[in-house]
């Protein structure tokens, strides 16, 4: 519970105690007295639950920091990464999501990994890939500007090899008779195989279900032993996402308790 939410509370039990105590005072001490006794008590007791509720809340987000220092110290060790990453957490990816990436490449040793939505993560990623001495990922970024910066940044890391950003545009496709909007996926025609699906983007001011269409349009990519993970995994839309490909797909997924949620998917048979 919030502290307000919890100072609200409190608030409401001492002002029933505060008017229940004066009721009582009144026929046995001067009006004066008990009013001052009771306000005092009530401002004592009401200071104390706000302390309680905002160390509460201090702990939790300082809790909150260490997992997230946690993983980003992991990273950086694991993959001895000898220059600063860009920003992580609100809009980027947290760094626990980034471990988890990190531990399912480390496990898949995928050949090639797709990435809807270039950044961290890219980065990480490649990293991953350099360590493993193969494979590569190709990131998708629908603002020709950060997809510069994510080349830039790459290339300023030494993971050319290991790392390739495409420019992809928003556009309007079709599926099951419904419109949609999602990456110009046409750089990616040459590929057959995704072994690792990172679902970061579209944002979603771009649509409510702007993440739903990265499957059905590349689901013929997608084989037995491909992993679709999907960030953001805590919101309702992506929850819904999720679901759509279940319904459809029928696939097997695995929410991942992290800052912002994740959802590990599974494609018992894509096809």
């Amino acid at each position: 519970m919030k502290p307000y939410q919890t100072l609200k509370l409190h608030s409401l039990v001492i002002a029933v105690l505060f008017i229940v105590i004066t009721l009582i005072g009144v026929q046995y001490l001067p009006p004066l007295v008990v009013i001052l006794t009771t306000t005092s008590l009530a401002i004592v007791a009401l200071s104390w639950r706000l302390y309680r509720a905002l160390h509460r809340q201090i702990e939790i987000q300082q809790f909150k920091v260490f997992r997230q220092t946690e993983a980003l110290t992991g990273l950086y060790n694991t993959l001895d990464i000898q220059h600063p990453l860009p920003t992580t957490r609100h809009r980027a990816a947290s760094p626990d999501f980034l471990h988890l990436l990190a531990r399912e490449i480390f496990r898949l040793q995928p050949e090639l990994i797709v990435e809807a939505g270039s950044g961290t993560s890219t980065l990480v990623a490649a990293y991953c890939l350099k360590k493993l001495g193969r494979g590569k990922i190709i990131s998708l970024d629908h603002l020709e500007k950060y997809a510069e910066i994510s080349r830039r940044t790459i290339k300023s890391h030494g993971l050319d090899n290991f790392a390739e950003v495409l420019y992809a545009p928003i556009k309007d496709y079709e599926i099951d008779g419904k419109k949609h909007l999602w990456y110009d996926n046409s750089g990616l025609e040459a590929i057959d195989r995704i072994d690792l699906f990172i679902v970061d983007g579209p944002p979603r001011n771009i649509a409510t279900d702007a993440r739903y269409p990265a499957v059905p349009l590349l689901i013929d990519k997608l084989h037995e032993n491909s992993i679709v993970l999907l960030d953001d995994g805590a919101r309702p839309g992506e929850k819904q996402i999720v679901s759509q490909w279940k319904q459809k797909y029928g696939l097997n997924y695995t929410p991942e308790p992290l800052e912002k949620g994740a959802i590990s998917c599974h494609f018992s048979d894509p096809g």
